[in-house]
């Protein structure tokens, strides 16, 4: 049997070997035929379809690699069907991906072909968990494949880069289409279809679920007027102008003004006068401040707005800004439910967003106990994780939230954020730390 599993390895390295040169190949293959004679109308449309399934590709690509280095590590059986089912869906789509893109069909074939295995794989494993079977031999191959998928992953990487930005029809000479564009955004790709908040990145568990706005229990509502003068108070807001109130779980009032001579718009609810949402719009020439430096101003803010308590969880930077996540500490328990995120310039410091919608719904008062130790904690993650902290936090999942050991470690160079549940023992949750030139990316 293991050395059946040893063969399986092999095959399976040999597949994504070839299937990652196929995709630097296949890239480079003659295109001209599709492009060159076309009108300029049809060129257009061939570099959207060309780069909105190469996104699709590449977005794929990256997911397969995470799930996998999870499934290197997942200790709860219930918790790895979940991931083993997304790699699954993911292998379609990076084969559906590749199917509309112009290659060469037999490395369209190939490289199809390790996705499909991907697939079939992610199958075999769910259903040996379902079964009770024995799945060491799957937490073996999963290595095998994250390396493979990594090597792919990474040659659509360079192919991206070999594009620096241009569109598809300025690539094809020579009988070559160089590369594919992948320097947009998800709402140009589908003609803005899809729009994500200027403040919504990658931070763990930043996309929580919202709940019934519970921080405002109790308060009383303010006036539209009132409204204006917590901007001005809070923000800076001038030259403000109602445009609208919101109705939703809580009704918030919508302003416009300018802060410093900038635009900018602020969101208040109604109920508490809370300020829920800023944003102003600035030009960053340069960046003279440093992680610690932002992620202090954001708190100070924070702090301003009415927010207490918060402590820096999470940092990102891009085109001179920072990006920062604050949660609560309470009694050594970190809030990640009741985040709040701000925008700070890095040339001078000034604040350039914010927004609590985690914060206003998540927020209250709770009463926590542990029903596990630290140690049994400890003992639940993989022993393959080399454990560097250990602390308390609680998390959003699914339609609630759970009171977790965090437990960060790492794997093989891999960094890993494990939540063990404190009351039940469950695995609640696995996050991957990708680092990168502006920060740490959680997924």
């Amino acid at each position: 049997m293991r050395s059946t599993t040893r063969k399986n390895n092999t095959l399976y390295v040999l597949i994504a070997t070839v299937a990652a040169l196929a995709v630097l190949a296949a890239v480079l293959i003659a295109g001209t035929v599709l492009i060159n004679g076309e009108s300029s109308e049809r060129k257009n449309g061939l570099d959207n379809m060309y780069s909105s399934a190469f996104y699709d590709l590449s977005d794929s690509a990256n997911n397969i690699e995470v799930n996998l280095s999870k499934l290197m590590i997942a200790g709860g059986k219930k918790e790895s069907v979940t991931v083993i089912n997304d790699t699954t869906a993911q292998a379609e789509l990076a084969s559906s991906s590749l199917s509309r893109l112009p290659l060469e069909p037999d490395n369209v074939e190939k490289t199809v072909k390790f996705y499909n295995q991907v697939g079939d794989w992610c199958r075999s494993y769910a259903a040996a968990i379902l079964t009770g079977a024995d799945t060491e031999s799957y937490r073996e191959q999963a290595e095998t494949l994250y390396i493979a998928a990594r090597n792919i992953n990474e040659s659509l990487k360079d192919v991206s880069a070999e594009m620096n930005g241009r569109a598809i029809s300025e690539c094809v000479g020579d009988d070559r289409l160089l590369a594919f564009d992948m320097n947009f955004n998800v709402g140009d790709m589908q003609n803005n279809s899809v729009e994500y908040p200027e403040l919504i990145y990658d931070g763990p568990f930043s996309d929580s679920k919202k709940y019934d706005f519970r921080a405002l229990d109790g308060m009383e509502d303010v006036s539209s007027d009132r409204a204006v003068e917590i901007a001005a108070e809070r923000t800076g807001l001038e030259n403000a102008e109602l445009i609208g109130e919101t109705d939703g779980k809580t009704p918030v009032y919508q302003l416009r003004g300018t802060v410093n001579g900038d635009d900018a718009s602020v969101s208040v609810t109604k109920r508490g006068g809370l300020i829920i949402a800023y944003d102003r719009t600035k030009a960053v020439e340069k960046v003279n401040l440093i992680r610690e430096e932002a992620s202090a101003k954001a708190a100070d803010y924070a702090a301003r707005l009415g927010y207490e308590r918060l402590q820096p969880v999470w940092y990102n930077s891009e085109n001179g800004v920072g990006f920062v996540n604050l949660a609560p500490v309470v009694d050594g328990v970190t809030y990640y439910t009741d985040l709040v995120k701000v925008k700070v310039a890095l040339d001078d410091g000034e604040i350039l967003g914010a927004e609590a919608t985690g914060y206003c719904s998540g927020h209250c008062e709770r009463s926590l106990a542990a029903t596990i130790s630290e140690n049994t904690a400890r003992s639940l993650v993989s022993p393959k994780i080399a454990v560097e902290n250990v602390s308390l936090a609680v998390i959003p999942y699914k339609e609630a939230e759970r009171f977790c050991y965090e437990i960060y470690g790492s794997y093989k160079g891999l960094d890993y954020f494990v939540y063990i549940d404190a009351v039940t023992g469950e695995q609640a949750d696995i996050l991957r730390v990708i680092d990168s030139a502006q920060g740490s990316l959680i997924m």
